[in-house]
Parts: C-alpha cells; sequence; structure tokens
C-alpha cells in the first residue's frame, strides 16, 4: 500500500484545473493583444503609403529638374487590386524617361484603383498630389 501511495504523490503533471486557467489566461491576453496588432498593421500601411508617394514625388521633381520632363503630365495608376503602381508620362518628354526602375515593386495599398497626376510646365512642377496623415492621396487643385 505505501508504494501505490508513493506512485500517486510521485505523479508529474498538471491538475485540469491548473490546465483550465492556463488556457482563459491565454485566452485573455490574445483578446487584448490582437486588436492592438490590427491597429499596428493599419498604421505600418499608411506610413509606407506615405513613403511610397514621397519617393514618386521626389522621382518627378527630380524628372523634372533635369529636363527630362520640360512639359505635360505624369500619370501614375494604382491597380485596383493588387496596389501595384504603373507610371504613364506624357507630353514633352526628352527621350525616354522611367521614373521607376523597370522591376521595382512599389505599391500604394489605402489608395488601391486610384489615379494620380503630376502637371509639369516648363520644367516644373505646376500641380501634385498631396497625401494626408491617414495615407489618402488626392489629386492637387
Amino acid at each position: 500500500m505505501e508504494k501505490q501511495g508513493r506512485k500517486i504523490k510521485n505523479r508529474k503533471g498538471f491538475t485540469l484545473i491548473e490546465l483550465i486557467v492556463v488556457i482563459a489566461i491565454l485566452g485573455i491576453l490574445t483578446a487584448v493583444a490582437v486588436p492592438k496588432l490590427t491597429g499596428y498593421q493599419k498604421k505600418a500601411k499608411v506610413s509606407a503609403d506615405k513613403t511610397t508617394f514621397s519617393t514618386l514625388n521626389s522621382a518627378v521633381a527630380i524628372a523634372a529638374a533635369d529636363g527630362s520632363i520640360t512639359s505635360g503630365q505624369v500619370v501614375i495608376a494604382v491597380a485596383e487590386k493588387t496596389g501595384a503602381i504603373t507610371v504613364d508620362p506624357s507630353g514633352d518628354l526628352q527621350g525616354s524617361m522611367d521614373l521607376i526602375e523597370p522591376g521595382a515593386a512599389f505599391q500604394l495599398d489605402t489608395n488601391k484603383g486610384h489615379q494620380f497626376i503630376w502637371e509639369v510646365s516648363e520644367g516644373e512642377i505646376t500641380n501634385a498630389p498631396a497625401i494626408d496623415k491617414n495615407g489618402k492621396i488626392t489629386n492637387g487643385e
């Protein structure tokens, strides 16, 4: 009998109550953490859009300054499903111009399905889109 008593006392493991308490704590932590992480994902996407927009704006400004575009429009379209960016320069172009290097993987998440236009006159940008704090890009007026 004494040996059976020792076997029961020496058993290692968790009781059902301990397991339920641990699962409850994990559930509470998950319920608190998931909404916070979702907010960070949205902020990260907006921040990425702002950075991409800044890069595009700089590329158009450099092209206008170095004479690649003397007058006309640069239209940047954002694919509705993927957010991929395509550039369509029009107007008086000096030779071929690549605002975005071939194969570059720029995309805009917040502004899918839109098109933005930079207007250039005599080598200077006369009208450009703007981006707000929420990452929404609007064409300039």
